[in-house]
Formats: structure tokens, sequence, C-alpha cells
């Protein structure tokens, strides 16, 4: 185990950057008292977790099958042989630790066909991004979570000039403001129209209502102050100025709130709650649990064969957005040849990664005490860190 920490410290350079050398001793000397410290107390938690799985045959090898197309969390290179991912690190240190022989298998199909082949015996354990399903927790038994994970939704960008910006974030705050200041200032103007008519106001009524409306808004914009002939049409004039406050309180509050949406997404979108997506046609991975995910806020969904295929379409405008893991789906877009993709800053469910066993296995109690070890240490956010880099570790922070 102490091995392993310092494999991990030393891949995360975190004292390159330190400009005193003498300085750069007393942190480490520091940081591997520390690391000493951790072992000892890991080491004797995993003796005890020893205990715990004596029960498992340690002769026999584990087939454990991995999602091959999952990066960064599974990925079988087919000219290496090689596996690597966030789940594999993870499932290498708690083999390390029980001891336990395995062999890695890559399937090629979908997550929800994986976890069948491990209720029908197929294999022992399924490593990669799996998510955890009441339905599953039916026919299989699932790990403690190692990653907490959520669902998004991926969009694509248009120009984001000022004006877009503009025209996109405030299209339907413009609409709904001018509606609503002109309906107000009809209904005041038609009050104004009956108080003082005769006196200042023609007694007919379009041009009486054209005079009072016009005097509505020059009050509203201060071009023209209108003195009101009778104490009432004065107690009127008071509560429109009052009205016309608020309205501008309001109005200013919906308009910095719909610009600070867009400009904080960067990307022009209609798309800002849950709600906005009712009418859209989203598209999501076959034999994912992002489907049911979809389904729960729009009406119309496409499933599609893969993450690859609903970005291409997405793309080529024949959808509105893909529904799919957040940290996969935006390391998909990141390595893609298409450039005008992005998640939004939308959370659609929470969900959480864990190793799969076929139904009362012994391995279970083993694995989850390893894991529970590994995360109040600290180890599992370092593997968070070094698999997809410093600002992601509080997702393994289970």
């Amino acid at each position: 185990m102490c091995c392993t920490i310092f494999y991990i410290i030393s891949d995360l350079n975190i004292f390159s950057n330190l400009p005193n050398f003498n300085m750069q001793k007393i942190i480490k000397l520091f940081f591997y008292i520390f690391l000493f410290i951790t072992s000892i107390s890991l080491t004797y938690g995993l003796n005890t977790s020893e205990k715990k799985s004596n029960s498992i045959d340690k002769n026999q090898i584990l087939k454990v099958s991995v999602l091959t197309n999952s990066p960064p969390f599974s990925e079988y290179n087919e000219n290496t042989k090689q596996f690597s991912g966030l789940s594999i690190e993870y499932w290498k240190l708690i083999a390390r630790e029980l001891k336990l022989k395995y062999k890695f298998i890559p399937v090629y199909t979908t997550s929800e066909q994986a976890v069948k082949d491990i209720s029908t015996g197929n294999y022992d354990v399924l490593v990669g991004p799996i998510s955890v399903t009441n339905q599953r927790i039916k026919t299989v038994d699932f790990s403690r979570g190692y990653f907490l994970n959520y669902f998004g939704i991926a969009v694509k960008k248009t120009d984001n000039s000022f004006l877009n910006i503009i025209i996109t974030a405030f299209g339907k705050t413009i609409i709904i403001l001018g509606l609503t200041f002109v309906i107000i200032s009809l209904l005041f103007a038609n009050v104004f129209w009956v108080v003082e008519r005769g006196y200042r106001i023609s007694r007919n009524y379009f041009k009486g209502i054209g005079q009072t409306f016009w005097y509505t808004i020059a009050s509203f914009v201060g071009v023209v102050r209108y003195d009101p002939f009778k104490k009432l049409g004065k107690t009127i004039l008071f509560f429109w100025l009052l009205t016309s406050i608020i309205y501008i309180i309001i109005a200013s509050s919906l308009v910095t709130s719909s610009l600070t949406i867009a400009l904080a997404q960067r990307t022009i979108t209609d798309i800002h709650n849950r709600s906005d997506l009712h009418n859209k046609l989203l598209a999501a991975e076959k034999g994912s649990y992002a489907i049911k995910v979809a389904n729960k806020y729009a009406s119309n969904i496409e499933i599609v064969p893969s993450i690859e295929k609903g970005l291409t379409l997405l793309e080529q405008n024949k959808i509105d957005g893909f529904v799919g893991d957040y940290y996969i789906v935006n390391f998909d877009i990141s390595q893609s040849k298409i450039k005008n993709l992005e998640m939004l800053n939308l959370n659609l469910a929470n969900d959480e990664y864990a190793f799969v066993f076929q139904k009362n296995s012994k391995l279970k109690q083993g694995v989850d005490y390893v894991i529970t070890e590994l995360q109040d240490t600290g180890i599992s956010s370092l593997l968070c860190q070094k698999s997809l880099g410093t600002s992601e570790t509080q997702s393994c922070e289970l």
C-alpha cells in the first residue's frame, strides 16, 4: 500500500513548482511522515478486511469484465492490450490489497447487457462506469459507490457575439416585459380617462384614451409631467408612479439574471433549467440509464447506438440535446473533432458508480471495506486527481 501511495504521488508532481529547495525538503519530509502514518493505519485496516474476505478462494482467477469504451473510467487499447481509466486503477488497488487473482476481459456491449452477463454468471466482476439502479439491484450486487456522478446535457454552441447573447437571452424576457407594460399602461389610461374626461381630456373614448395613454407613458419616462385636475386623478397618478417603480425593479432583476445565465454558460441556448426540456428532442445512448433520466423531462427521446452518434446528430441540428453521464460525455466532447459542442451546467439527476458482482458474492464485503478505507484516508481523491484532474477530486470523496 505504501508503494502504491508513493506511485500515485510521484505522478502528481506536487513539489515541482516550489522555488526554495530547502522548503521543498521540509514539506516533503512532513508529507512522507503523513503518508507513513496513513499507510500503517491503512495496513492495519486492510488486515481486518483480509479477515473479512478470508472466505474468498484466493486461488480462483476472477473473470473481470471491463466496459471497453468509457473513458476516462475504463478503456481498452487493442494495439497495446492495455486497460486504463479511473475504474481500472481503483480495481487494481482493491485486488492488490485483497490479494485477488483476476483476468481482465474486454466486453463490447452496453452497460445494461454487461450487467446481465454478471447476473447470468458469465463473469465474476464488472468494472466500469456502472450506475446503481433499483432494477439492477434485483439481479446483481453492487459494491459501495466509489465515484459520485451526475447526468448532464450536451448542446450545440452558436454564435456567442454580444448581439446574439442579447437576442437569445432577452428574447422572451423583452416580449413578456413589453406586453406587461402595455397592458398596465392601458389599464391606468382607461382609469385616467374615466376620472379626468371633460376637463383636460376629450370625452371621445378613442381620442381620450390616446391622450391618457400618452400622458401615462410620458409620466413613466419623465418627459411630460401630467397634473390631474381632480384629487382622485392625483391619487391614481401616485399609484401609477409607484407601480412604475416596482415594474422597473422587477424588469431590471429579470434582465440581469438572464444576462448572467447566458454569460456564465457561454453557450447561447434556450435551455436554462429542467422545465425547458419538455418540448425538446433529446437523445441518449442505447442501454444506458440516461434514457430513463431523459424521459423524466422530455416527451421526445431518440435512442442512439453510441455517444459519438448522438454528438454527430447534435452537431447536425437533428436533436436539441444529448443526455448522458456528465464526465464521460464531456470527455468525449474534448476528444472529438466536433468543436462546437458543450456540456451545460445543468444537473438532471445524481448518480454513483460501483463495481458489480453476482448476487450474494463473497467479494462484496472485502471490496466495500477497502473502498471505505481508500476514501477515509484520501487515497481515492489522489486516484481521482490522477485520472480526471485536480478539479474533480470531490467526486471521489463519498
